[in-house]
């Protein structure tokens, strides 16, 4: 990984994934440090991160990241903003969970927790 931000995000991701006994988690990720990910499409308003992690059955790291954003209305109130900027960042999780999980059962061994 030559981005700095990302091998920031990864080394906070991952030493929390350590403090948790290796059970995998999702956390959210600022936009510059998911763009500093290989293949990270360019910026898009109104989108939300999630960098998943977890051990595969061999103990080595993974990790995912998706983004998920939404459209954004002039006139949108900011109660609703603030709903969409959850579900964003809700959806962003679950896909990266989902990623994350596919890459931790490649051996057949599915990653629990």
């Amino acid at each position: 990984m030559d981005n700095r931000r990302a091998r920031g995000a990864l080394e906070r991701a991952f030493a929390q994934l350590i403090r948790r006994g290796g059970k995998s988690f999702v956390m959210q990720v600022s936009e510059r440090e998911a763009l500093g990910f290989p293949g990270q499409q360019p910026h898009v308003a109104n989108t939300v991160y999630a960098l998943a992690v977890g051990l595969d059955a061999a103990g080595c790291g993974a990790y995912a990241i998706q983004g998920m954003g939404y459209v954004e209305h002039r006139k949108m109130p900011a109660r609703i903003k603030r709903m969409a900027d959850a579900e964003a960042a809700r959806m962003a999780g679950a896909k990266a969970r989902v990623e994350l999980l596919e890459i931790l059962d490649v051996d057949g061994l599915p990653q629990t927790g």
